[in-house]
């Protein structure tokens, strides 16, 4: 399942689409308007092939690796959408959220394919509870949609604040914790009609 098969949907202070490709194949465009949101705060808790550093990191390497290396919309197994964030008022981008497919054993069917999702926000508009209205929005267009697979999160033991958020949408402590270089992550789920947990 992808956004781009499924259009885009909104919030109330939230347009989420998948990133076009005009402005994908514009890099200019993609890096200045990544710049706006991107720095060492915000990508702190993301897996350590993502940390940015300002003067260290580029802006398109950043964004190539944050989108599996390539910006490929297509709904396939370990397929990566990545999705825009931005405000309803201004179209300014916030931020972005990822979704990546997960291998399964099952026929890849679209509608029962589990996800796993990241998100990151830049740092005006922390606090401002976007992290939760737009993973309830999530959870509503996906059951709008019939989506009937389980979304995956992983969320470092230094940010508890995202925990919050993905519990508040509905998702719960998933059994397996794994200890990563940098960070222990605790992992969430969420499931959808006709899946079991």
């Amino acid at each position: 399942m992808s956004l781009r098969s499924h259009g885009q949907f909104q919030t109330e202070r939230l347009l989420i689409e998948p990133w076009d490709t005009p402005m994908i194949e514009d890099p200019e465009a993609l890096c200045k308007e990544l710049s706006s949101i991107l720095d060492n705060d915000v990508t702190a808790f993301l897996p350590p092939h993502l940390l940015f550093q300002p003067g260290e990191t580029k802006v398109e390497e950043w964004a190539k690796a944050f989108a599996g290396g390539s910006f490929d919309f297509a709904t396939s197994k370990n397929k990566i959408s990545t999705i825009r964030l931005s405000s309803t008022d201004t179209t300014a981008l916030t931020g972005l959220l990822m979704l990546r497919t997960v291998p399964s054993s099952q026929e890849d069917d679209d509608i029962s394919t589990d996800m796993h999702i990241g998100y990151i926000f830049g740092k005006d508009h922390w606090g401002k509870g976007l992290a939760t209205e737009l993973l309830k929005g999530l959870v509503k267009h996906l059951q709008q949609a019939g989506y009937q697979g389980t979304l995956h999160a992983g969320v470092a033991h230094g940010n508890p604040a995202s925990s919050r958020v993905l519990e508040k949408a509905g998702f719960s402590a998933a059994p397996a914790t794994s200890s990563g270089e940098e960070h222990d992550v605790d992992f969430f789920i969420r499931s959808f009609a006709g899946k079991a947990d």
